[in-house]
């Protein structure tokens, strides 16, 4: 959703503009509730935090805690429930739950599917598994990062090379930090080294930007989301120089789930709080449950399934259909989900879009 307040001021997002798809005639006519750029804001507290979490355990616990914790959720269940997976699932259940919005982007979806399956199917044959991860991994943090600057781009109301140049910095130095972390002790001390060089300019380079911007930017509020996000990816380098490989992960996944979350609640509340245009949210809405809960607990439910129960449902059907798969079932399906989420998720928030008619922002 990293397009989703691109040159839409705070102020006049609440009103929002009419759409090309019928569903914005079918949208509740009761009050609509606006997303508070002061909570978007506030999300990245969790920043200063996570700095607080690696002083404690340096303190108290001999850097031994969070250093001892999993970078990767396919390495602990409860990381898998919390980051990650959960609002990738969570998009995908707006999207099909949503007869409209499948109407509306069926043929994106088609040919990125097939784009998808020629691309991994046919390049299995060229690439090796590092190539396909550098790629993963590539648009993994152009969107987790591409999101936060777009929102912050409508906060800012600041339309400049200056913030687009700063804005793909922060995305080139979180692809090349994101690459050195999963990889871990797989890099060699001189590449390693060259990382750690390259990281330091890409820093530097990108707090000098973060400073010609904030002159840039009129008001409080677009100048803090503006540091906030220089400060979510730059700390994330002290982190991983420092061996705190979690907490380089940890800021940025939780500033990223929650803000997407946090569009996907109150697009429910707004779409389908008071009559709900959708199967889905209709036994909630008739036992007077409300439909805040369905998209977040239907998200985390079915990552839990996909985790614990859908290889060994997998392993028992295929052998009756005379075939086997090559890679464990979930990560493919939620790889797939995760690439599918990377790329809707670039234009269905953007104005003209169905999905813009039910949320808005204010100050």
């Amino acid at each position: 959703m990293e397009q989703a307040t691109r040159d839409v001021p705070v102020e006049a997002a609440v009103q929002s503009e009419p759409s090309r798809d019928s569903s914005a005639a079918d949208a509740p006519s009761g009050p609509r509730i606006p997303i508070s750029a002061r909570f978007l804001l506030a999300i990245y507290a969790i920043v200063p935090i996570c700095l607080l979490a690696m002083a404690i355990d340096g303190l108290f616990f001999t850097d031994s805690f969070f250093r001892a914790l999993p970078t990767s959720p396919e390495n602990n269940l409860y990381f898998q429930l919390a980051f990650g997976t959960p609002h990738i699932i969570a998009s995908s259940i707006i999207l099909a739950a949503n007869t409209e919005y499948v109407r509306w982007y069926w043929l994106q979806i088609v040919l990125f599917t097939a784009f998808v399956l020629a691309f991994f199917g046919i390049g299995s044959f060229y690439f090796s598994y590092e190539v396909f991860f550098a790629i993963v991994g590539a648009a993994t943090v152009m969107h987790v990062i591409k999101q936060q600057v777009g929102i912050g781009k409508g906060l800012c109301r600041i339309s400049s090379w200056t913030y687009e140049a700063w804005g793909w910095l922060l995305v080139v130095f979180g692809t090349i930090l994101y690459y050195a972390v999963y990889m871990g002790n797989g890099l060699q001390p001189q590449t390693r080294a060259w990382v750690h060089g390259v990281l330091g300019v890409l820093a530097a380079t990108a707090f000098v930007l973060t400073v010609m911007c904030h002159f840039q930017i009129e008001g409080t509020l677009g100048r803090l989301y503006l540091w906030g996000n220089a400060a979510m990816v730059l700390q994330s380098g002290l982190f991983y120089a420092a061996d705190y490989s979690f907490l380089a992960i940890l800021g940025p996944r939780l500033v990223h789930d929650i803000t997407a979350f946090t569009f996907y609640v109150t697009h429910d509340m707004n779409r389908h709080g008071e009559e709900p245009q959708s199967l889905l949210y209709l036994l909630p809405e008739k036992l007077g449950l409300g439909v805040f809960w369905v998209c977040p607990l239907l998200a985390v439910a079915l990552t839990y399934f996909f985790t614990m129960y859908f290889d060994q449902l997998v392993g028992y059907v295929t052998p009756m259909l005379g075939f086997e798969v090559p890679y464990n079932p979930s990560f493919l399906v939620v790889g797939y989900l995760g690439l599918l989420h990377y790329f809707t998720e670039a234009f269905t928030w953007r104005q003209g879009s169905p999905y813009r008619p039910h949320y808005g922002f204010t100050a």
